[in-house]
């Protein structure tokens, strides 16, 4: 298995305009393609790795809510370092907070990790 310093792009253009427009990702985000040999780890500055799996498995959108952006800077989580079933957890948490009209916080996020890890 390899890392974020090893494993090269795959994604061709198509898939990439494919996931943009089932996502609705924005254009003013400027979703550009990696080149064939750029890894995870090589992001020209002013630009966010994603993963494509994200969007499947981890509820992933863009923009990011408030809260999942909170949990991220409380953690001191880069994106690049972002794991999918990580980012799932604080999807998922959020979906169910608003679903029972519950507004979502880093510290109901951090109680609800402890009870249910514990």
């Amino acid at each position: 298995m390899g890392s974020i310093t090893s494993l090269k792009c795959v994604l061709t253009q198509e898939h990439l305009d494919a996931i943009c427009a089932k996502y609705f990702v924005p254009e003013e985000v400027h979703p550009q393609l990696p080149s064939s040999d750029a890894t995870m780890h090589e992001r020209p500055a002013g630009k966010v790795g994603m993963y494509t799996r994200f969007f499947d498995y981890a509820n992933y959108r863009i923009p990011f809510s408030t809260f999942f952006v909170s949990v991220l800077t409380h953690f001191r989580i880069p994106f690049s370092q972002l794991s999918v079933f990580g980012s799932a957890k604080v999807s998922h948490f959020e979906i169910l907070c608003r679903v029972c009209n519950i507004d979502p916080s880093v510290g109901l996020f951090r109680i609800g990790m402890i009870t249910f890890s514990g």
